[in-house]
């Protein structure tokens, strides 16, 4: 997650976002997994990724509805996103 929030390299946002994609894979439905695809679709975002990062962000902000940061990075997806 750290990587994700304080990178701004191509290649570290995509090792973040394959990270945070594998995490989700063994945590599927775990408490953890809004995390991951958060961190998955944050990082994603940053790299430019906008549609896979809206789709992991609207399942994290779905498993997770009230939690703040989610809710923070899918407004910003969506406020990047095409119309």
């Amino acid at each position: 997650r750290h990587l994700a929030e304080r990178s701004s390299k191509a290649e570290e946002l995509e090792e973040a976002h394959r990270l945070a994609l594998r995490a989700v894979e063994l945590e599927l439905d775990g408490p953890a997994a809004a995390l991951y695809l958060d961190t998955a679709g944050w990082a994603g975002l940053k790299a430019g990724h906008t549609e896979t990062a809206l789709e992991h962000l609207r399942r994290a902000a779905a498993i997770d509805p009230a939690h703040v940061a989610i809710r923070a990075h899918l407004d910003a997806a969506e406020r990047l996103a095409p119309r």
